[in-house]
């Protein structure tokens, strides 16, 4: 796992955390950043497939803060990082790897939970996440290969479909404004990269694809 990405902070709230979240897996944006290293990332976000008390869970990893509670849900802050822990019923494809004591997992699945997010919101750094594992890992129709099975594909990808001719996505080149995405150097990543509907429409090719995770 590539480190560097996290701040002092976040593996201090790993640590912490490490002998706490049993079952749960951390995945996003910051479990691909340390399996690409394509940028820097901080926030935690856990994921059970199992429901879970939400009072217990936060009287056992003693957040220092908490900012939102509801069923399956928990947004709260451990050693000044952010950490969210999330029931999600989603079973992972590929086995998750072991990282200073807790699941990971593996980019495949966290590149079709970004074909997903994408869908529906579309941030700055879902779009050089899914960038970069075409870049670096596999392509579209590889991860879309994964996406299928997961995300009940036949409904999603009409969605997807017809939200892909409404707009093309475009990730824009980082200029060091702070909203933009903190890419880890060197990269590789110096130009505009654009998805349109034509790698969006791979979504409803489901019975043409080779599902191996």
């Amino acid at each position: 796992m590539f480190e560097e990405v996290l701040s002092v902070d976040a593996i201090k709230a790993v640590k912490s955390l490490a002998p706490r979240v049993g079952d749960f897996y951390l995945a996003g944006g910051t479990a691909l950043a340390l399996q690409l290293r394509h940028r820097k990332s901080d926030d935690l976000d856990f994921f059970s497939t199992r429901p879970f008390n939400t009072d217990v869970l936060l009287a056992t990893i003693q957040a220092t803060r908490v900012f939102f509670t509801s069923q399956g849900t928990i947004h709260c802050e451990v050693e000044g990082i952010r950490v969210s822990f999330l029931y999600y019923e989603v079973p992972l494809i590929a086995a998750p790897a072991v990282w200073r004591g807790i699941k990971v997992a593996h980019w495949r699945d966290i590149g079709a939970e970004k074909i997903k997010t994408i869908s529906q919101r579309g941030a700055k750094k879902d779009f050089c996440d899914l960038y970069a594992i075409i870049k670096l890992r596999a392509s579209i129709r590889e991860v879309c290969s994964v996406f299928n099975p997961n995300y009940a594909a036949a409904k999603f990808a009409k969605d997807a479909r017809r939200k892909a001719r409404r707009r093309t996505f475009v990730l824009q080149v980082p200029d060091n404004k702070a909203d933009l995405v903190k890419l880890a150097a060197p990269c590789g990543f110096k130009y505009r990269t654009i998805f349109n509907s034509g790698g969006m429409h791979l979504l409803g090719e489901h019975s043409k694809l080779d599902n191996t995770p």
